[in-house]
């Protein structure tokens, strides 16, 4: 539920930043955006950090670890990671910060952005299905009917607030690049 609530902050952070800021950006509208996806982040990837805190950190307790928890662990690793450097490209806009104008068609941080999104998705799925293995089959209970009734509520509350949004935003996107409508 809570997730369901920042995945509509997030939504609603998005909206908000394309509505109301401008060329140049300002600094704060990178820190709006970057707001809405980690919160929603650190709140779903929480009890990972934690695991892999206690784990490698605090207890030093990798020796008891069964080789596919051990494995998932890795992967989670590589996961935050990967967000982390993501999230960095994203915001200090490496390397055209440096080299203006020789990297406006290949090599550009938003390139390295989307490459370092994939890996935190394809180093999820891994750690995900690493987790599965070291699951027994006991303790996994599952109902897809409430997932996916679940799932529609959360969409269709996405879609409403994308709905206003649009109708608080259309006026000032209207006035901004000067929309004749009625054509």
């Amino acid at each position: 539920m809570i997730l369901s609530f920042l995945s509509l902050y997030s939504l609603s952070i998005a909206c908000f930043c394309k509505t109301f800021y401008r060329r140049p950006y300002p600094f704060s509208h990178k820190i709006l955006q970057c707001s809405g996806v980690l919160v929603v982040y650190l709140y779903q990837i929480w009890p990972i950090l934690k695991n892999l805190f206690f784990t490698f950190v605090f207890y030093n307790t990798k020796q008891n670890l069964v080789e596919s928890e051990e494995k998932a662990l890795f992967w989670h690793l590589i996961q935050f990671i990967s967000f982390i450097l993501s999230g960095l490209i994203f915001v200090t806009r490496i390397p055209e910060r440096f080299c203006p104008g020789s990297f406006d068609l290949f090599g550009q941080s938003h390139h390295a952005f989307h490459l370092t999104i994939f890996l935190v998705a394809y180093s999820q799925a891994n750690a995900v299905f690493e987790d599965m293995l070291s699951i027994s089959s006991n303790n996994i209970e599952y109902n897809l009917m409430k997932d996916i009734l679940y799932t529609l509520i959360v969409l269709i509350l996405q879609l409403i607030s994308i709905s206003l949004w649009f109708r608080i935003s259309r006026p000032t996107i209207e006035r901004r690049y000067k929309i004749d409508l009625k054509k």
